[in-house]
């Protein structure tokens, strides 16, 4: 029986390591090992009982070989044994690394929210990526986003929209932070003109990622970016990336993504869509958000003992972005440092300028500490002229800067302490050089207050512009139109001065921001001085159809049509007329539509009599589009 039993633990010993390799590398799966465990176990303890009782006229050999099949089994439920013990400690290990990577990550968050440095500028407390105050409300929001992320069956596009300083990028980067805790790879700078080529590194990483694209509306390549994606779908390898776009509203831009590529057109009309407004919870008054940021703010300014804030918004405001509470309760508390005592925030929009004159005094102390010499006008103006414009490093700052009345004649040298004093107050995040005034509706305002204040320097700023920096200037400006009283007269006067150079520009940006910038356009389109080729030029330049750019359309191709030569050419004058009817119409003037295209009609008759091969097809579609206009006008036997 002692012999036996040697052999057994012998056995085991020696033949374990192949047992596990035999037997249990057959549950590749793993679900059937507990069972397999159970069967060995009692396979090699029935085997060690039953040999010893064998009879002794059995053969020695099966004896052995008996002995042997107890030592395998025995040897294999040990190393189930062993197995599970070391997948225990593995996934053990594994769930305190991703404790201690996600204890990391709000590390360095928190790190984020430690006292500022008293040469920065208080408007950086309230950038999303700092996260002074801690996340709060949006849990609807943000329970959909994740369930989005998790769904691989789901569309791999998903639209959040909302206006400025609703909290949409702070959403998008919780987001973000819950999504790495569980292990996915998330971008949030992505560079523009680059999106399609993200999109594929990100696939090729072999985990899930997720893509934030922010300022979706001014990404001119984002349908290659969504042509990839469908791509990705259709071959069944787009089930782990997903792709966040986030604009402050979804208009004509979105409408009309994609109308040339069928695929993009589905992936749009498909994808998730969420719009949030300013109420972070409807548990929560606009009150309570201020008082509970005023803790959070006077930690990172390094205050003590909170100061003691009371709340007044004005009656009959509504709901206020969650940006202008913070910033209110910021206000307070750098009141309070400057005054001591109790302070009062007041939460409206008018509150961004108090926050500007606390910027502004930053700027005076720096530039003294720079030996720059600078009055505070120009100061502001500089920042004005970066925050309206961009640069993407210091010799295009300096050739921005060149802009400036007070700097047109500066050496390179000067101009160069002005484009550094202003990057190491503002330095850009990932490829961005220089971020001035961050968060955007503080720069808005404080663009639109300059350019107003200095006809001289919104001529100097607004002239003479190329198409991507004039597109980046009339969009600071059209956003500003939302919360500031002269930005539509800036833009205005602007168009005015510049017709043709800013046109382009402006044609762009309506169909991204909506009919505000639009109307403008068509207001000077009216009546600006101009040749009429270039009215004409800009007139092609307007999509059909759209409603941002209808009422320019139609008062553009009016003008042209007027202005025509009494010796323009019949052909010439039809079409103009047949095309003022198709853009009346879209605005529903149906009476002067009717009246262009029965020009147009009559016109093409005498055409046709002349030379019918050349003018009949043109007639036909001018006799169509007069009938539609008749009926839309309820004569429908005419």
């Amino acid at each position: 029986m002692a012999g036996y039993g040697l052999a057994v633990f012998v056995g085991f010993y020696c033949c374990k390591g192949w047992a596990w390799g035999n037997l249990a590398g057959m549950d590749g799966a793993g679900r059937w090992r507990p069972f397999m465990f159970l069967l060995l176990t009692v396979a090699a303890g029935v085997v060690t009982a039953v040999v010893p009782l064998l009879p002794s006229s059995w053969p020695l050999v099966v004896r052995l070989v008996l002995s042997v099949v107890a030592a395998i089994a025995a040897g294999a439920a040990g190393s189930y044994v062993s197995e599970w013990l070391n997948a225990r400690r593995a996934l053990k290990a594994s769930r305190a690394a991703a404790i201690a990577e996600e204890a990391g990550r709000r590390k360095a968050l928190e790190e984020n929210r430690n006292p500022a440095e008293a040469d920065e500028s208080p408007a950086a407390l309230l950038r999303p990526t700092r996260g002074v105050v801690p996340f709060a409300g949006r849990a609807d929001e943000l329970k959909l986003l994740r369930e989005w992320c998790e769904d691989g069956s789901a569309c791999p596009v998903w639209l959040l929209t909302g206006p400025g300083g609703v909290g949409k990028t702070r959403l998008a980067l919780e987001l973000v932070e819950e999504l790495r805790a569980a292990g996915w790879q998330c971008e949030t700078d992505i560079a523009a003109g680059r999106e399609a080529e993200q999109l594929g590194r990100a696939r090729e990483l072999g985990r899930r990622c997720l893509l934030v694209v922010d300022y979706a509306e001014t990404r001119p390549e984002l349908a290659a970016m969504l042509a990839e994606a469908a791509r990705l779908e259709a071959a069944g390898d787009c089930g782990d990336v997903r792709v966040l776009l986030v604009a402050r509203r979804a208009g004509e831009w979105w409408e009309t993504l994609g109308s040339e590529v069928p695929a993009v057109r589905g992936l749009v009309e498909r994808a998730g869509r969420c719009d949030l407004k300013p109420a972070l919870t409807q548990d929560q008054s606009d009150e309570q958000v201020v008082l509970d940021a005023v803790p959070a703010f006077a930690a990172a300014l390094g205050i003590t003992p909170v100061p003691k804030v009371s709340v007044t918004i004005p009656e009959g405001a509504g709901r206020l972005p969650v940006l202008v509470l913070h910033a209110a309760a910021l206000v307070a508390v750098l009141d309070a440092r400057q005054e001591g005592g109790g302070v009062r925030a007041v939460a409206e929009l008018g509150v961004l300028d108090r926050l500007l004159g606390h910027e502004k005094r930053l700027w005076r102390q720096s530039a003294q500490v720079k030996g720059l010499n600078a009055e505070l006008v120009l100061l502001e103006r500089v920042v004005a002229a970066l925050a309206l414009l961009g640069a993407a490093d210091e010799a295009d700052a300096r050739t921005v800067l060149r802009r400036v009345p007070d700097l047109a004649e500066a050496n390179a040298e000067r101009l160069g302490r002005f484009a550094r004093w202003a990057r190491e107050l503002y330095p850009g995040t990932g490829s961005a050089w220089l971020e001035p005034l961050r968060p955007d509706l503080l720069a808005e305002r404080h663009v639109t207050d300059q350019l107003h204040a200095s006809p001289e320097l919104a001529r100097a700023c607004l002239t003479g512009l190329e198409e991507e920096r004039a597109v980046r200037a009339l969009t600071v400006l059209t956003r500003a139109c939302a919360h500031h009283r002269h930005a539509s007269g800036v833009i205005e006067a602007a168009l005015r001065a510049d017709l043709n150079a800013l046109a382009p520009a402006a044609i762009v940006v309506a169909v991204q921001t909506g009919t505000r910038l639009g109307d403008l356009l068509a207001t000077v389109l009216a009546d600006v001085p101009a040749e009429l080729d270039d009215l004409q030029r800009i007139a092609d330049m307007i999509p059909y159809p759209t409603v941002a750019l209808a009422t320019a359309a139609a008062t553009v191709t009016r003008r042209i049509r007027d202005l025509l030569p009494p010796d323009t050419d019949p052909a010439q004058r039809a079409r103009w007329s047949h095309r003022l009817a198709t853009v009346l119409a879209q605005l529903g003037r149906q009476e002067e539509a009717l009246e262009a295209i029965t020009e147009a009609v009559n016109l093409y008759r005498t055409l046709v009599q002349e030379r019918p091969d050349a003018f009949l097809p043109d007639l036909a579609g001018s006799l169509n589009n007069q009938s539609n206009r008749l009926a839309n006008m309820g004569r429908r036997e005419e």
